[in-house]
């Protein structure tokens, strides 16, 4: 499906480069990343750590680093510009590394397969040296709500 034929993928690859701070989703704007690549195959946002996204030891949150995740992958499920919602029923992370205040990372979703009632997403995110912070899958199943 090219871009003519899918308006959403069209919108994000016009946003390339600009925040999420207009996103629909308020978490999503609280996020603030920046869309690097888009496409159905794949998404890319960068996300500046601030320091209300740390833990008491100064290092992005676990929590957030899930948030940011299903954020990206939700939104890659959007780009397939289907009619029903697919909302998250697993979300699995290895955390394998730290970010910092003032860090850069960069999550990246690749969607794995697209069958008629579910969703199978990879993630992968990374500091800007290419240091491999964490890897994510997730499962979306289909539901009645209409996106």
């Amino acid at each position: 499906m090219n871009t003519q034929e899918n308006p959403r993928l069209a919108w994000a690859q016009s946003m390339l480069g600009q925040s999420t701070s207009q996103s629909p989703s308020p978490f999503g704007r609280w996020l603030n990343g920046t869309i690097v690549e888009a496409s159905e195959a794949c998404l890319v946002l960068d996300f500046i750590v601030r320091p209300e996204m740390t833990n008491p030891a100064g290092m992005l949150h676990g929590g957030v680093t899930a948030g940011m995740f299903d954020e990206v992958m939700g939104m890659h499920h959007f780009l397939l510009n289907l009619s029903q919602f697919y909302p998250t029923i697993t979300l699995k992370i290895d955390y394998l590394g730290k970010a910092l205040p003032g860090e850069v990372v960069r999550v990246r979703t690749e969607l794995v397969k697209k069958g008629s009632t579910l969703l199978y997403f990879d993630g992968t995110m990374y500091n800007a040296e290419g240091k491999l912070l964490a890897k994510a899958s997730t499962h979306m199943v289909v539901s009645r709500q209409s996106v």
